[in-house]
C-alpha cells in the first residue's frame, strides 16, 4: 500500500496531514505551508544551513495493484536503494503526506507525485514528478536530479544570503554617516 514501502522507513521522514501544511520544526525553522507566501525573510544563519524540501504525496489507502496511482508510489518506494537514501537524507528535508482517497478522486490533477521545493524560496516549486514522468524514478536519475536541484537551492540560497549582507553593511554605513 502507498505510504508504507518497505525502504520508506530509511528515509528521515517529518509527515504533514495535509498536502503543504508541515506540522514540524525543520532544521530549527518552523516551515509553513510551502505555497503560502506570509512568511518572515530567512536569515543569514537560517540559510547557511537551509535544505531544499523533498515532498512526497501518496494516495493513502489506495490497494488496486492495476491503479496507475498505486504503481507510481510502489516504484518510487521500492526504488529506494542506498545511495538515494543517503542522497535525500544527507541533502534534503524529507516529507510525505498521504492524500485522502475518496476526497481527492473528484479532482482531475496528478495526486500521487514528488516535488522538490528550494530551500529558500519556499514558494519556488523547482520541479514535480508525476505519473508521466515515471522513468525518473529509477535510483541513477533520481540521484542525478538531486544533485542538480541541491546545487540549484544552495546557489539560490548563496545569492539571498550576499543579498541580505549587502543590506546589513548598507544599513551600518548609513548608520556611521549619522
Amino acid at each position: 500500500m502507498p505510504g508504507t514501502g518497505t525502504n520508506t522507513p530509511n528515509l528521515n521522514w517529518t509527515t504533514f496531514d495535509t498536502p503543504g501544511v508541515v506540522e514540524a520544526a525543520i532544521t530549527g525553522i518552523l516551515a509553513t505551508d510551502p505555497t503560502d507566501g506570509d512568511e518572515d525573510e530567512m536569515t543569514v544563519e537560517e540559510l547557511t544551513g537551509a535544505k531544499p524540501m523533498f515532498l512526497y504525496y501518496f494516495r493513502q489507502g489506495l490497494d488496486d495493484p492495476m491503479d496507475d496511482e498505486y504503481k507510481f508510489s510502489r516504484r518510487f518506494e521500492m526504488g529506494l536503494q542506498t545511495k538515494l537514501v543517503k542522497e535525500i537524507n544527507d541533502n534534503w528535508l524529507c516529507m510525505k503526506g498521504g492524500i485522502d482517497l475518496e476526497e481527492e478522486l473528484e479532482k482531475n490533477e496528478e495526486k500521487t507525485r514528488i516535488e522538490f521545493w528550494s530551500a529558500i524560496e519556499t514558494k519556488m516549486k523547482v520541479i514535480s514528478i508525476s505519473k508521466k514522468d515515471q522513468k525518473m524514478l529509477a535510483a541513477g536519475p533520481m540521484v542525478r536530479l538531486l544533485k542538480k536541484y541541491s546545487k540549484v537551492s544552495k546557489g539560490l540560497a548563496n545569492k539571498e544570503i550576499k543579498r541580505l549582507e549587502k543590506i546589513e553593511k548598507d544599513l551600518k554605513k548609513e548608520s556611521a554617516a549619522k
